[in-house]
């Protein structure tokens, strides 16, 4: 999972798309969550893969692979993972204003069960 999971960072890195990085961050993700019971692991191949579909524009994608790792971790990365989706719902176009809303107060929530409040 790991090999596959830096295949697609070089890929993405190397600018020539010949095979398509998304296909292997998500095989990669597969892999971490399912064989590899590896959460922390999935954790950071859902941020590179984030980096990634946001560099392509790809906003709703990156949402979607958030959302979907926000709802199996721990309550302060699970609300800064709602956060980034947030964000990414107001880089639309055209911009998805509810549903930051409902997102980002989703993610205060969180905060709040991991006594952030500030």
């Amino acid at each position: 999972a790991g090999a596959v999971e830096m295949a697609a960072v070089s890929l993405f890195m190397q600018g020539a798309y010949k095979r398509d990085p998304q296909s292997y961050f998500e095989e990669a993700l597969s892999n971490f969550e399912g064989t590899c019971k590896a959460h922390n692991f999935a954790v950071r191949a859902t941020l590179l893969y984030f980096e990634y579909l946001k560099f392509r524009g790809m906003y709703r994608e990156a949402s979607v692979a958030l959302t979907r790792m926000a709802s199996e971790d721990t309550p302060l990365c699970s609300a800064l993972l709602m956060e980034q989706a947030a964000i990414c719902y107001l880089r639309m176009h055209p911009p998805m204003a509810r549903k930051y809303a409902f997102y980002m107060l989703s993610a205060a929530h969180r905060f709040k069960k991991a006594f952030q409040r500030r």
